[in-house]
């Protein structure tokens, strides 16, 4: 198995741009560049190919994940995902039992 460690913030993902049909991202948008992460995450995604979006709920009796302060609305995702100019929302929030949601963001077909 191949992996690589590295600072995404500093070096990006590491893939070409425009590479892959979907780019998961798990847990991880509490960061404090949630519009960097997913500027990334569109770079390395074909026009018209995926950023797959889960996250903990947020709910105060989520037994897990981070400090609610920092936690992530699907809504807010969503705002991220625009900002970034390459993304949008599609579909509806996925419910993903008991403690996390999914979203799905396409990148723009017209997106170079």
């Amino acid at each position: 198995m191949l992996y690589v460690v590295r600072d995404v913030f500093a070096d990006g993902f590491g893939g070409e741009g425009a590479s892959n049909g979907a780019c998961l991202l798990f847990n991880i948008l509490h960061c404090e560049e949630p519009v960097r992460l997913l500027a990334e995450s569109a770079r390395v995604i074909l026009p018209g190919g995926a950023v797959l979006v889960i996250h903990w709920r947020h709910d105060p009796e989520t037994p897990r994940g981070p400090n609610m302060e920092i936690r992530p609305r699907p809504e807010q995702i969503a705002g991220w995902a625009r900002e970034t100019g390459l993304l949008e929302a599609e579909g509806p929030v996925i419910d993903l039992p008991p403690w996390h949601y999914g979203l799905r963001l396409r990148r723009s077909a017209d997106a170079a």
